[in-house]
């Protein structure tokens, strides 16, 4: 269900604390009932209030029912496939996945929706304002002239006259058909096929090309935002001045420089664009493909860059003050001077190897792979990642803001830890004597850890991997123990605290839970699947960048 339906549900009915919810144990509802809810679940005959207005099937819902006359809105479930008589004032009708019944329309109709399964011929009243075609009708269909918003779906593809009155339309997938858009249109939508001359008239707004669409276009005036998901363009698209924002796929072939409007803000080129490109000086947003690598000058303006795979350029971040996010591809490794980007709260590197200095503003801090270089942390650093090469010094601003440090596989130095940190992941090669302070939560040791380590009371969350084997008291705070996994000795000298509830622990370890019914401890030993353990410790959210430097 696209986001637009959705938001229509909530505007056309009650909020649920309204409703009578139906449960699957429900056998009747009150007489006096205005709105019925359907819990998910509930799929039984029922009788039905007689002055119901709101009607909201549940997922599973699949059984015959009677619509009294007073019945306004309907929505079916995603299960419901029965055939079902409209009441003469029915404004509101949505069907659901599995629908797939002939149905005759009330003359009152205004808002209409079909799902994916319904592909039976209609008529369309001419009350009707808002239609959402499923995704299987493919007939013929005659538009009213007070319609305002239409959504074909997916296989529909014949000629079709737009009203005056329309606002927006989204032709998707199998629609190629010439098309006369209406003068006062606003937002329109071309599907994969749809490759046909066309004229847009002067207030659009927004604007999607798809697919297969490659032709000669004059935007209009008005139009903001452009969206071109076209597999190759080979002729002019000439861009219109007061556009703001241009999303190019990054699959499209573009075949000539792009002339950007002086009111563009947001731009996001495809992978195979390489030409040297001037850019506005009030665009805040660049998207940068793949291929791109060439000598630009960013303007002052820019708030969020991405670089692609193979930009390599030497680039002057002086007039950057406005910059909030810049993230380098693959092949970026050059001298990195940010310290004039006084706004800088985000920055990442993938395969980086050389001098960066970074502002006091910054706040997350990823080095993906490669860097091993000296480091001065600044204190406004909340976040910081290092890449598994890592192991050199590193010089961290006091008063610190630190919070979270992960370093890699091959750190293995002495760190003092600034009082801020809250947690902290060793790779396999740490071996340190290692002092944590009171407050950190989440600790996490590598493989090689072993040494004489006393865990403060905060500590909440405990990794210590295979070759620890050292006393150890736990605090009593203690929620998630990790002890490695197939270590060969069991770890002596544990002492458990009988405060405890409970424990998290992947291992499936026989001797821990020997020791806990030994000592007679009130614990309980809660198992953790090997892929849950892995996504919840071991690679943290700060982990996952996607290729638009965006942490998720």
């Amino acid at each position: 269900m696209n986001n637009n339906v959705i938001h229509l549900i909530k505007k056309m009915f009650p909020p649920d604390s309204s409703a009578y919810i139906v449960y699957e144990h429900t056998t009747s509802i009150p007489q006096d009932v205005l709105h019925v809810l359907f819990d998910a679940n509930f799929n039984s005959s029922i009788e039905l209030p007689p002055q119901l207005k709101y009607l909201e099937m549940g997922f599973y819902f699949n059984q015959p029912i009677i619509l009294p006359p007073s019945v306004t809105h309907v929505k079916c479930g995603h299960r419901f496939n029965h055939p079902i008589i409209l009441p003469n004032g029915t404004i509101y009708v949505e069907f659901g996945v599995a629908f797939d019944q002939p149905i005759v329309l009330t003359p009152h109709i205004e808002y209409l929706i079909f799902s994916d399964s319904f592909h039976h011929p209609i008529n369309i009243p001419p009350s009707v304002k808002h239609l959402v075609l499923g995704g299987c009708f493919n007939h013929p269909i005659s538009i009213p002239g007070d319609m305002e918003y239409l959504d074909t779906g997916y296989r529909f593809n014949h000629t079709i006259q737009l009203p005056s009155t329309l606002k927006t339309v989204k032709f998707r997938g199998h629609y190629n058909q010439p098309t006369n858009l209406p003068e006062n249109i606003k937002s329109v939508n071309f599907g994969e096929f749809y490759n046909q001359p066309t004229t847009f008239p002067a207030k659009i707004k927004y604007l999607s090309l798809s697919g297969k669409y490659n032709q000669p276009t004059i935007l209009g005036p008005r139009l903001k935002t452009l969206d071109i998901c076209s597999y190759k363009i080979e002729h002019p698209i000439i861009l219109n001045n007061g556009l703001k924002r241009l999303y190019i796929s990054p699959h499209c072939v573009w075949t000539s420089t792009l002339i950007l409007p002086t009111s563009l803000k947001y731009i996001c080129f495809p992978n195979k664009y390489n030409l040297p490109t001037t850019f506005p000086s009030y665009v805040e947003d660049i998207h940068f493909g793949y291929e791109y690598n060439q000598p630009t000058i960013l303007p002052a303006s820019i708030k969020n860059v991405v670089f692609g795979v193979h930009y390599n350029q030497p680039t002057v971040f002086d007039n950057c003050h406005r910059l909030r996010k810049v993230s380098f591809g693959v092949s970026y490794d050059r001298p990195t001077d940010l310290r004039q980007c006084t706004q800088l709260k985000h920055v990442c590197f993938d395969e980086f190897n050389s001098e960066i200095l970074l502002p006091e503003s910054v706040k997350t801090v990823v080095f993906t792979r490669s860097f091993n270089q000296p480091i001065i942390i600044p204190r406004s650093v909340e976040f910081i990642k290092f890449s598994d090469e890592f192991n050199n010094d590193i010089h961290i601003d006091q008063p610190s803001s630190l919070k979270k440090i992960y370093f890699g596989e091959q750190y293995n130095r002495p760190i003092s830890l600034p009082t801020s940190v809250k947690k902290i992941i060793f790779g396999s090669g740490y071996n340190q004597p290692t002092t944590l302070h009171e407050g950190i939560v989440d600790v996490s040791f590598g493989t090689l850890f072993d040494q004489d380590i006393d865990i403060p009371s905060s500590v909440t969350h405990l990794t210590i991997c295979n070759s620890f084997n050292r006393n150890l008291i736990l605090p009593m705070g203690l929620i998630f123990l990790f002890m490695g996994v197939g270590h060969v000795s069991p770890m002596i000298g544990i002492q458990l605290i009988n405060n405890y509830n409970f424990l998290y622990t992947y291992n499936d370890d026989t001797w821990l839970q020997q020791h806990i019914s030994k000592n007679k401890h009130n614990i309980e030993l809660k198992m953790m699947t090997l892929v849950d353990f892995l996504i919840q410790h071991f690679y943290p959210p700060a982990r996952r960048v996607n290729s638009f430097g965006h942490y998720y």
